[in-house]
């Protein structure tokens, strides 16, 4: 009975260690891609791919995808991604999502914010550089 007890253990502990490899973005996978609706008050959401293959997300008050006032970016790093192109999910300590690729113009994000401030689903951005 010890045995089969250890037994589950070992393999419980194993299971729950066990994380899926960073992915970063592709490297085709580049540029700033905005929202063509304002998602918040009057803000647009602006996604931008980041060399590292991560992307910055911030809210922006113009379509051209601004950087705003207060310089407030919530940076996904490379190491925070998973998944396989064209369809990837993220987690940092802010905030957790998808982002899927439509095609090389446009994508589709859904983020939750961990704090409880809210989230946005299914919101299609499009690129501003291509």
């Amino acid at each position: 009975m010890k045995k089969i007890l250890l037994i589950m253990l070992s393999i419980m502990f194993v299971v729950l260690s066990c994380k899926s490899a960073a992915n970063p973005l592709d490297s085709k996978r580049t540029g700033k891609f905005v929202s063509k609706k304002t998602v918040s008050a009057d803000s647009y959401l602006v996604v931008e791919v980041t060399p590292g293959g991560g992307f910055e997300l911030y809210y922006s008050d113009t379509e051209k995808g601004d950087l705003p006032m207060d310089g407030k970016k919530n940076t996904v790093t490379g190491d925070d991604m998973r998944g396989k192109d064209p369809n990837y999910t993220f987690q940092t300590g802010v905030m957790a999502g998808s982002l899927q690729f439509i095609s090389d113009n446009v994508l589709k994000i859904t983020v939750t914010f961990n704090d409880g401030s809210g989230s946005l689903k299914d919101v299609l951005c499009y690129s501003t550089t291509k």
